[in-house]
């Protein structure tokens, strides 16, 4: 086919609204997209979103030409974007925008006003429910789904977010609530809750410590409870990470005092004892009856990422069957993500 040129006159610069695309001037225009044969435009260093109409006029429909936030519920064309990436839109024509250096993303209403919807503003991860209350870091791309199933390229933070606005119930529990998915997960859709990393199981209550499953006899070195992703609790007498360390008469096994420093601690308060030492604590020499004491919350979740799989997460695709294509910038590559 011909390419020609459809908008900006090559030269990096904010000329033009109200005026010909095609003898505007652009300045890193990255995100494109087009809805009912209109073009909009993620005018990068210039901090705007343009729209192009279907007679070729281009006009700033969000952002200032400043890029520090500036707030929210104001009109679009008031408000600050900074270095936006991208944009998309839900099905009643609410708009989303990846306000990538305000590490956010705004949603202009169909009467104008601009909100935000996810990122706190700081360059920061977390998940859980109220997204706008969790840190986002330079997302760059989005992906629409549906109107309750978006998705996020967290650039920085080298992650896929789900964000979803479904209220639905998991388990008995309220989407709303903070014990849906037994808090470890966002309840995406009726008994389908999508688990926070660390944490599987329909209702996201297994994790595991040390490779072990939670619900598995052998966590914990059989010794204990694995209460959150490498968090073991271990019962009374036994130590350490993976309770692995057990203790004689409160001292425990690895250290140099236990069984009066006379013997080793082969499980709890059972020593066995060395030379000439004898006595439950090793602390009765043959011949000597004197002892020695021993011692002593719009919910938003992690879909994909966190351990490296992706360098520099940009854009979202999604193929007929719900798997997902991710390109990864700096990566140099295109990674595909199964659908759950």
């Amino acid at each position: 086919g011909t390419i020609v040129t459809f908008a900006g006159n090559g030269q990096s610069g904010h000329i033009g609204d109200g005026g010909q695309a095609i003898s505007a001037a652009l300045s890193q225009a990255y995100g494109v997209r087009v809805v009912n044969d209109e073009v909009y435009i993620s005018d990068s260093n210039n901090f705007k979103v343009r729209k192009i109409d279907v007679s070729g006029v281009i006009t700033t429909i969000a952002g200032t030409g400043a890029g520090p936030f500036n707030g929210d519920n104001i009109l679009a064309t008031a408000a600050n974007l900074n270095h936006p990436t991208d944009v998309a839109f839900l099905s009643n024509g609410e708009m989303l925008i990846a306000d990538t250096d305000n590490n956010r993303v705004r949603m202009v209403l169909t009467n104008g006003t601009i909100v935000s919807i996810a990122g706190n503003g700081t360059a920061s991860f977390s998940d859980g429910r109220i997204a706008t209350s969790r840190g986002l870091s330079l997302p760059t791309g989005i992906l629409v789904v549906s109107d309750v199933e978006i998705y996020i390229a967290d650039a920085k933070n080298g992650r896929i977010r789900l964000l979803s606005t479904k209220q639905t119930v998991c388990y008995d529990v309220d989407a709303s609530e903070n014990s849906a998915c037994n808090g470890n997960g966002l309840c995406f859709d009726t008994d389908t809750c999508v688990c926070q990393q660390g944490w599987s199981g329909a209702n996201c209550n297994i994790t595991s410590c040390s490779g072990v499953s939670s619900n598995d006899n052998s966590v914990c070195s059989g010794h204990g409870s694995c209460v959150n992703t490498e968090t073991c609790v271990c019962k009374q007498g036994w130590y350490s990470a993976n309770c692995n360390v057990t203790s004689c008469f409160g001292v425990a096994s690895n250290d140099s005092s236990v069984c009066g420093g006379h013997g080793s601690c082969l499980s709890l308060d059972q020593c066995s004892c060395t030379g000439l030492w004898t006595g439950s604590n090793c602390n009765v020499t043959s011949g000597n009856s004197n002892n020695e004491a021993a011692t002593y919350i719009y919910g938003i979740s992690t879909f994909a990422g966190g351990n490296g799989e992706f360098v520099d997460p940009q854009k979202i695709a999604r193929l007929s069957n719900g798997d997902l294509i991710v390109s990864d910038a700096t990566g140099h590559a295109i990674k595909k993500i199964s659908k759950i």
